[in-house]
């Protein structure tokens, strides 16, 4: 990561000890990550035509039946579906019954 050099002042705290309201430079507004590296380096790496190339790839083997290929596109279009508690919930109880007539 880049050093930009800048400074960052820390929030000013009157002497009562209570935090003044204002701008917060540390804070994340925006709550995901600050940089994608990944995401830098393939903006870096690939032009808007090899970007295209690649979608038209990906398309066409999900149209093939390709089922990776096809949640790819989805969660990048729709977003990934969301899985449902109860299903990771699920236990098997088994029961058995023992009588004295053995």
């Amino acid at each position: 990561m880049e050093d930009s050099g800048e400074i960052i002042q820390p929030p000013v705290w009157p002497s009562n000890g209570q935090f003044v309201k204002g701008h917060d430079p540390r804070r994340n507004l925006t709550g995901g990550p600050k940089t994608k590296p990944l995401t830098e380096a393939l903006e870096r790496q690939l032009t808007t035509k090899e970007c295209d190339r690649i979608a038209r790839a990906m398309i066409r083997q999900a149209g093939k039946g390709s089922v990776s290929h096809f949640e790819s596109v989805a969660d990048r279009v729709e977003g990934p579906v969301a899985r449902a508690e109860a299903e990771s919930s699920k236990t098997t109880i088994q029961v058995v019954i023992l009588t004295g007539d053995a």
